[in-house]
């Protein structure tokens, strides 16, 4: 029998983005099941096929994906129908692959198709394979009719066919022609057709969480019957049914947590890969109900009532048809339905909430379901507030009238929608006899009872509480006034105002104290100070105000004040901004760098116009911690040179202390050597020998001080020793090698001390000088001259002797004679060569005027052995002549030659020869 399959899996279900449209995906085929409603939806993870590799031509664009396992043999076609049908832009192609190959490995198709319907002229869009067709492959674009050959086919043969729709939009259908079989597909067998599904009431496992465990197999060896080879798997989403992916491990016992769930099974051949697929319900039916806690006030004041459970009964029973309600003391007794109670109940325990179980049953099936509530006796205490003032109405009896309102916030406290009554006395409260204006009440008696009645007005529930009123006084002390020292040099300290408490309280120790800057504040005891706290304008007194008041009572108090000032510190007056640090050389006749120190040398410019100032000097930071000041600091003698000192002055009067002043006292050395220069000489000798006049460098190292000696020595030994001195006329002792010579510098006024430095004294070798001149010339202004000469950067260069330059090379110079300099930089030895820079004249005007008779190189001269030859226009030679010639003057042979242009060869002395040519005109 042939089985029509609507396949619709791609279009419906979110299995793998591209399931079907790899070959490791493919749908088998199977049974007789023609395939409709099939859809194409890309070419998946893997391109199988290419343009390259087939026939046909073409490759994957929108692909699905088919295995086909033969069960008998014969013929295998199909018919390939789009669904629009009528639209010809919707193009289909195919290819087969096979017999029995792996999809890594498919080659080439056996069988493809890839006609266009438009671009072929056909009138129809269907394609496939059929028995009347001679070609194996067709296509692409107009090559072929959409059809090609069907196969012959082998019992167990593996195919795989891949659809690909390149143009267009459109489901297709296969229906498989030919004679060979597929195998069967499991079927699910229902024999008698019976209702498919289970129903599970919740609480079944002792938990009420609307859930339930449920046997999915009761129907297995059903489904299964007579079959063999079959695989039964249960999943959870019609996603893994369709792919065989994620199978319940436990079947036997699932959980279910909805009132309905689907559970979705898959039956499948393991050796075919063909599959059924089916579907049934879980119910748990819903038995649920909702129910108030109930709340009683305590009227008989032991927190026991009397409770109607009853009231519950609509919102626990609600939509539920053919229900009850009983009720229990614990959940067991519910569960068991055993020792109901009420349905008027007496709670046990006074003012302790208890749970009451209501049990919720369908009189028509099993199942029930258990809903808590609580009952509770509503009470609430009123904690006693005494409301204490100050007599302050001008009548000192002790008392005044009273706002008994005042505390109704705190009394309240989380409880909304109350109201208050007052009462005068236990009686009035008894006979209900409130007072009338409770907000401003004169009392009758000092202290006095006073009772006050709470009625939350949500429940009717209601409590009452007495309280104390009455009156007092409070008289302040004197605080004093505070200052401070500017230590933080801004104007602004920290002020610690509580030292003022005890003052203030004058022994009330039951009085509270707080600080305001304003009396406003303090009246109204708003903006409290923080303690400690910070005057707010620099150097400027504060008024600060202290409130005096009672604990509990802020009504009663008294205002006072004092003043809070900032002390100027002490300060290092240095009017002209002088250094401070003291120095002197050591003149004690003790060479240990160290001396006596008038550390109080500033002492009156610090002062200036201040008052009651005692100084205060310290040799170091840690001596200053400590407080150990030098005892002489008239004399100090300084035991570091250099050494910091620190100093700090405190005025008398005030208590306040400057900040720390240091300065440096040093023992200098008044000797300090200059900078003395190296001393060379040329090697006139050429022994490496020469005389060396050492004092030249006296005023250097004296460094333009007076009193000062120069001594020379070989050594900086001998000069720390001051032996072997050297004369004033020295004579280096190694040839061409640089000598040190170690200079000390004295002094002759009495300061001790001195000071070392060294220079250098050396003969330099006379250089070789190996150069050649290079010489650009022959034009009117750009002529050059180059100096060729290894190490150029070793010597300076000039055409005056003069003015050096350290570039070897002279440019943009005019035809002429020059002297040109090479100097070695230590000037001891110099090159000189006059170099001649040539040109010619262009023509020349041999016309008896006496101007321009004759033509000749310019400054030739200078070069006589040079020769001139004269030609004329055809090679003729009309003249020659030497450099110290006057030149040619037209003639040849005693005849005048006539104007026109004649060219010259220069053969120069040094070896170049320059041609060019002129013109004579007369």
């Amino acid at each position: 029998m042939k089985l029509k399959f609507i396949y619709l899996l791609l279009l419906f279900f979110n299995i793998s983005v591209w399931a079907q449209s790899d070959c490791p995906e493919a749908i088998i085929v199977c049974g007789g099941m023609d395939y409709y409603g099939l859809s194409a939806g890309g070419v998946g993870n893997i391109v199988e096929l290419s343009t390259a590799t087939n026939d046909c031509h073409s490759e994957e664009h929108f692909s699905v994906w088919f295995k086909i396992q033969i069960k008998d043999g014969g013929t295998l076609g199909f018919v390939l129908t789009p669904e629009e049908i009528d639209d010809l832009v919707v193009d289909f192609d195919f290819w087969l692959f096979g017999p029995n190959l792996e999809c890594g490995n498919l080659g080439d198709p056996i069988r493809c198709s890839t006609t266009n319907p438009l671009q072929a002229g056909l009138d129809y869009n269907t394609t496939g394979m059929n028995e009347t067709e001679i070609d194996v492959s067709e296509g692409p674009s107009a090559d072929g009719n959409g059809f090609v050959q069907w196969v012959d086919v082998e019992d167990d043969e593996i195919y795989y066919l891949v659809v690909d729709r390149p143009h267009g939009f459109s489901n297709f259908s296969i229906e498989w022609t030919g004679t060979a079989t597929f195998h069967e597909v499991p079927y699910f067998d229902n024999p008698n057709d019976i209702p498919l599904g289970l129903t599970q009431c919740d609480g079944d496992d002792g938990v009420y969480d609307q859930m339930a465990v449920f046997d999915l197999t009761i129907y297995q060896d059903m489904f299964i019957g007579t079959q063999t080879d079959v695989d039964l798997t249960y999943h959870v989403s019609m996603n893994d049914m369709i792919t065989g992916e994620n199978p319940m491990t436990s079947p036997q016992s699932f959980t279910c947590g909805a009132p309905l769930t689907t559970v979705y099974l898959r039956m499948t051949n393991p050796v075919t890969g063909c599959y059924d697929i089916q579907t049934f319900n879980l119910v748990i039916p819903v038995i649920s109900g909702d129910a108030e806690n109930i709340t009683l006030c305590d009227d008989n004041q032991n927190g026991i009532r009397e409770f109607d459970l009853t009231v519950n009964d609509p919102d626990i029973i609600g939509n539920t048809d053919n229900a009850s309600v009983t009720y229990y003391t614990s959940m067991q007794d519910a569960e068991n339905a055993t020792g109901a109670i009420g349905p008027l109940y007496e709670n046990t325990t006074p003012y302790e909430s208890e749970i009451i179980w209501a049990r919720l049953e369908k009189t028509n099936e099993n199942c029930f379901d258990l809903i808590p509530f609580t009952i509770s006796i509503y009470s609430f205490e009123i904690p006693p507030m005494p409301i204490n003032l100050c007599d302050s109405d001008g009548t000192e009896d002790g008392l005044t009238t009273f706002n008994l309102t005042v505390n109704e916030d705190s009394l309240s406290g989380n409880i909304s929608n109350t109201s208050f009554l007052y009462y005068a006395s236990g009686s009035d409260l008894q006979n209900d006899n409130p007072i009338n204006n409770p907000e401003n009440y004169f009392s009758t008696a000092n202290p006095q009872t006073v009772y006050v009645k709470m009625t939350n007005n949500d429940t009717g529930c209601f409590a009452t509480q007495s309280f104390s009123i009455g009156t007092s006084t409070v008289t302040p002390g004197t605080p004093q006034n505070i200052a401070m020292c500017d230590d933080n040099q801004n104007g602004i300290q920290q002020f610690d105002l509580s030292v003022n408490d005890s003052l203030v309280q004058d022994g009330d120790t039951s009085a509270d104290i707080t600080y305001y800057s304003s009396q406003e504040d303090a009246v109204n005891a708003a903006n409290p100070l923080n303690l400690p706290y910070q005057n707010q304008q620099p150097y400027t007194d504060e008024t600060i105000w202290v409130r005096m008041e009672r604990n509990n009572d802020n009504e009663c108090f008294s205002i006072t004040s004092f003043t809070i000032s900032i002390i100027n510190l002490p300060v290092f007056n240095n009017p002209n901004d002088i250094l401070l640090d003291l120095s002197q050389c050591d003149n004690d006749g003790i060479d240990d760098q160290s001396n006596a120190f008038n550390l109080t040398a500033h002492e009156e410019m610090f002062t200036g116009t201040q008052t009651n100032l005692v100084y205060s000097y310290y040799a170091s930071m840690d001596d200053f911690n400590v407080g150990n000041a030098i005892v002489n600091p008239q004399a100090y003698a300084n035991i570091t040179n250099p050494q910091t000192i620190y100093t700090q002055i405190y005025n008398t009067e005030t208590g306040c202390y400057s900040p720390l002043q240091n300065f440096t006292i040093e023992i200098i050395n008044p000797i300090v050597a200059g900078e003395p220069s190296d001393l060379w000489q040329c090697d006139l000798h050429m022994n490496g020998l020469q005389l060396f006049i050492l004092s030249v460098n006296d005023e250097l190292i004296a460094n333009g001080e007076s009193n000062r000696e120069v001594t020379y020595y070989p050594s900086l030994q001998d000069a720390q020793n001051e032996t072997n001195p050297l004369n004033d006329v020295h004579q280096n002792s190694v040839p061409y090698t640089g000598q040190t010579i170690w200079a000390r510098l004295e002094s002759t006024d009495g300061c001790l001390g001195y000071d070392i430095t060294s220079f250098t004294i050396s003969v330099a070798q006379l250089p070789e000088i190996n150069y050649t001149i290079r010489i650009e010339d022959f034009t009117k202004y750009d002529n050059s001259i180059a100096i060729d000469i290894a190490n150029w950067e070793d010597f300076e260069y000039s055409m005056d002797g003069e003015n050096y330059t350290n570039i070897p090379y002279f440019g943009s110079l005019i035809p002429g004679v020059y002297e040109v300099y090479i100097r070695s930089k230590d000037g001891c030895k110099t090159e000189q060569e006059d170099v001649v820079l040539l040109n010619y004249p262009k023509y020349f005007t041999p016309n008896g005027d006496g101007i321009n008779e004759t033509w000749q190189v310019y400054f030739i001269y200078f070069l006589p052995k040079s020769k001139i030859s004269i030609f004329d226009r055809y090679g003729k030679l009309v003249s020659s002549f030497w450099g110290d010639s006057i030149g040619w003057d037209g003639m040849y042979n005693g005849e005048a030659l006539p104007s026109t242009d004649y060219w010259f060869l220069l053969e120069l002395e040094d070896g170049r020869n320059i041609k060019g040519h002129f013109a004579m005109v007369r």
